[in-house]
């Protein structure tokens, strides 16, 4: 819960334009977590939902395109257990 009050105040201070994203990725998870009945699958599915609202947070922060973004975006795979090699991490960028 206190991820969530984190990820809350961050999207506070964006313009509501910015918001909209944000609020289709939130939309697609409350409407799709009280399905799952396996508790390793909502489990799963609860961290995707964190990773996904905080890199669509940080894209309406800093732009789709950032640097800023990627980073958030790589950080969030990696909490996921996603691994890179070393230089896949600048290919996937441009891929």
């Amino acid at each position: 819960m206190i991820e969530l009050a984190t990820l809350l105040r961050e999207a506070d201070d964006l313009k509501q334009d910015q918001i909209a994203a944000i609020q289709e990725v939130i939309d697609f998870y409350r409407d799709s977590l009280p399905s799952i009945t396996d508790f390793g699958f909502f489990a799963d599915s609860c961290r995707h939902a964190y990773a996904d609202i905080e890199h669509e947070i940080a894209m309406a922060r800093y732009g789709e395109e950032s640097d800023e973004a990627y980073a958030v975006f790589i950080e969030g795979q990696m909490r996921l257990g996603y691994r890179f090699a070393p230089g896949a991490i600048a290919q996937l960028r441009y891929w």
